[in-house]
């Protein structure tokens, strides 16, 4: 394999390679100078200096260069809103697919160590979100809900119609949470399903009294009420029912009764938050 010739300009290298394709007759020299005035003043580095610019920044990380917070702001503010205001068209889309497909991604069957985990987990732990921050990441994710929150929203329905609204896309938060449902007709109250993977010992560190307790305060900090339903229990779809009844009307009997007859409220295994 010839070794690069790092003493000549990209123009050069340009025209060489074009000389070398094509026979003299077919070049075209008019080509070549519009592309010679059009690079000349933008390269003005040589191969070689970049080459020796690649060395000397090998192994640094962009994010590992230090920045000052107006830097950073003018950064924020930069980004701010670019994928609202230029959302990518069907086209660009499609094009973008086709190029990708095949392709493995650079991170794939990549795993951080424990060591990493631990340092990701330990930068994270003492910065709370703001409601407004925890709001924007989950709009942005353009959240649906789930299998077991749409049996839940039938049921819902069904029993309370119009009363609660599907508010886990992001579009309420309070304290920080953004609940599930949410009562739209006036009472302070939520309603939140919990996933048996997610809210489990082996991810939360905490039993289920006290991972309701947690969940509890932090809506009751702001006045909220809160009902908390387990996936597993809407296998048994009637006693949901009436327990979310009891939760809506208070211990008093409820005015509309809905029935769930007709509804399409198997259970079903999603990872549910």
């Amino acid at each position: 394999m010839s070794e690069v010739n790092t003493t000549l300009t990209p123009f050069e290298i340009l025209r060489r390679s074009v000389e070398e394709k094509y026979p003299p007759a077919k070049v075209n020299h008019s080509y070549l100078k519009t592309r010679e005035d059009d690079m000349r003043g933008r390269y003005t580095r040589t191969p070689e200096m970049c080459l020796n610019i690649s060395k000397g920044k090998k192994g640094r990380s962009i994010k590992s260069t230090p920045k000052s917070e107006e830097h950073k702001r003018k950064l924020s503010e930069a980004l701010k809103g670019r994928l609202a205001e230029h959302p990518m068209s069907a086209e660009n889309k499609l094009r973008r697919s086709i190029k990708l497909k095949g392709k493995v991604p650079w991170n794939k069957g990549l795993h951080l160590t424990e060591e990493d985990k631990l340092h990701k987990s330990l930068a994270q732990k003492g910065k709370p979100h703001s409601s407004e921050h925890t709001k924007a990441a989950m709009l942005a994710q353009n959240i649906k809900p789930n299998k077991a929150e749409s049996m839940l929203s039938e049921l819902l329905e069904a029993i309370c119609p119009g009363e609660y609204e599907y508010t886990g896309d992001g579009k309420l938060t309070i304290s920080g949470v953004s609940p599930d449902f949410t009562n739209c007709n006036g009472q302070k109250k939520v309603i939140e399903l919990f996933g048996e993977y997610w809210h489990s010992f082996e991810k939360t560190g905490r039993e289920r009294v006290q991972e309701e307790q947690v969940r509890r305060e932090k809506f009751s900090f702001l006045g909220f009420d809160c009902l908390i339903i387990w996936e597993s229990e809407l296998e048994e779809i009637d006693s949901v029912a009436e327990k979310i009844r009891r939760y809506n009307c208070g211990e008093g009997k409820c005015s509309h009764r809905g029935s769930t007859n007709g509804l399409d409220l198997a259970p079903s295994r999603s990872n549910s938050r």
